[in-house]
């Protein structure tokens, strides 16, 4: 068969590159979502944070919307049926050691890592955080819907998340492969000049093959006991009384294990709802902060729902999407109030990181500069 990604080329597919020998908690294929559906009640879904997809796109040569996994809370254990090249940024996460399965091992992730063909992986947990992202070289193949491969749970779409003894399918990427190679290890004796990466590979006696430069992740916040989540005032908080509205930003908020990829579910000591009066359905977003009858606060994820009834209180500022995404039941919030200023510089570095990110990979990899 053949593939028509992102980039409109062509090529052929491997069938069942990958086994799913163990499933994880949950992970589910995503690229950058699906637009144009609101009217139809879907949000645009995706990967939670869709600048590490991006980035681990770049690295191991993929079109930056190519669909990879995203894993949350404990990885899968695949099977590889073919030498391949991963990349994981996100949270740090652990594999299982070859030798002792009792030993962990922290997974060498913002990098490209070549994997020698019939190794297996077994992920562990995600540390520091509740989300990684794995992109694979060719990206992962499977049925669009909507124009999307995405996984949205919300809405019931496509394959809801992988299973154990199922398959995934990969775009082919062997040439690409090689060469993303040979620019990764120009300067290694061992790097050879074969155009095989089967034989390119077999010259390391370890199974992840890597090299020692990886980039670095500018977020310090992920090992803070209480993570600082910076909001703009929603529409509706002046319906709040003074005091509460000073609870709002003094309270610490604990992440419920009731949440998932829709909305982030706080609780905490509720906050008074009694006398707010109902207002009519309106738009919402990623990051809005809705406030129900219960008085414990709701943030809405990736597979928020269209619109919504409960009054928006607060709005999550969007350079902070990559912070929701990383908050799991029992992570610890508080909401800093921050100026309309504030969110827009904020906006345009995060955008300037990944734009510098993106070029440093690429100088890395020689002239292999992603189409």
């Amino acid at each position: 068969g053949v593939q028509t990604n992102f980039r409109e080329r062509i090529y052929p597919i491997v069938e069942a590159a990958l086994e799913v020998i163990g499933a994880g908690v949950l992970t589910t294929v995503q690229d950058l979502g699906r637009d144009g559906h609101w009217a139809s009640g879907i949000s645009r879904g995706g990967a939670n944070d869709p600048n590490c997809l991006r980035l681990a796109n770049h690295i191991v040569g993929n079109s930056q919307d190519m669909a990879g996994l995203e894993i949350t809370a404990v990885g899968p254990t695949l099977k590889f049926g073919i030498a391949s090249c991963i990349c994981l940024c996100g949270a740090p996460i652990t594999i299982h050691s070859g030798k002792d399965k009792n030993q962990m091992l922290l997974f060498p992730s913002r990098r490209p890592v070549f994997i020698k063909k019939g190794t297996v992986i077994r992920f562990g947990s995600v540390l520091g955080g509740f989300r990684t992202w794995m992109a694979i070289a060719g990206g992962i193949y499977s049925r669009k819907v909507l124009g999307s491969q995405s996984a949205h749970i919300a809405a019931n779409l496509v394959p809801l998340k992988i299973e154990k003894d199922s398959h995934l399918s990969l775009g082919s990427v062997e040439y690409d492969l090689v060469t993303l190679f040979h620019k990764t290890f120009e300067k290694s004796s061992l790097a050879g000049t074969s155009q095989n990466i089967d034989e390119l590979l077999s010259a390391y006696p370890q199974e992840l093959v890597f090299p020692p430069w990886f980039v670095p992740d500018g977020d310090l916040r992920k090992n803070s006991q209480v993570i600082e989540v910076s909001v703009l005032p929603g529409r509706h908080f002046n319906m709040l009384s003074k005091s509460v509205q000073g609870r709002v930003f003094e309270s610490v908020w604990t992440v419920s294990s009731r949440s998932n990829r829709q909305g982030l579910l706080l609780e905490g000591e509720a906050l008074p709802t009694s006398g707010m009066r109902n207002i009519k359905s309106e738009p919402v977003r990623f990051g809005t902060v809705q406030l129900p009858p219960s008085g414990h606060p709701i943030i809405l994820g990736v597979e928020h729902q269209t619109t919504g009834g409960y009054p928006r209180i607060l709005e999550v500022i969007g350079a902070e999407r990559s912070v929701l995404a990383q908050l799991g039941p029992g992570t610890k919030i508080t909401f800093k109030p921050v100026t309309l200023d504030f969110a827009v510089q904020k906006f345009q570095d995060v955008r300037q990181e990944l734009k510098q990110n993106l070029k440093a990979v690429s100088l890395k990899t020689g002239n292999y500069i992603p189409k």
